[in-house]
């Protein structure tokens, strides 16, 4: 399925039509065709859901302290 350049990723949630069995979310370019993809692979149903390329940020880098949002009571005023 990933040999596919059009599907982005594949991930578990739940089926659409059954919202108590399991299903296939796969994600595939809106603006790239893709092969069919069959309502059910191996039993389990199938979600598409259309979108743009992932992007990632900062994957990798060391996380940068962040300012605090709110003071708390050990803060002086």
């Amino acid at each position: 399925m990933m040999s596919d350049p059009a599907i982005l990723g594949v991930g578990v949630g739940r089926s659409t039509d059954d919202r108590s069995q399991a299903g296939l979310v796969i994600y595939v370019d809106k603006d790239v065709s893709s092969n069919p993809i069959p309502a059910q692979i191996d039993g389990v149903r199938t979600k598409v859901i259309r979108t743009d390329r992932f992007r990632a940020y900062g994957w990798g880098k060391q996380s940068e302290e962040r300012p605090v949002c709110s003071r708390g009571p050990e803060s002086k005023r």
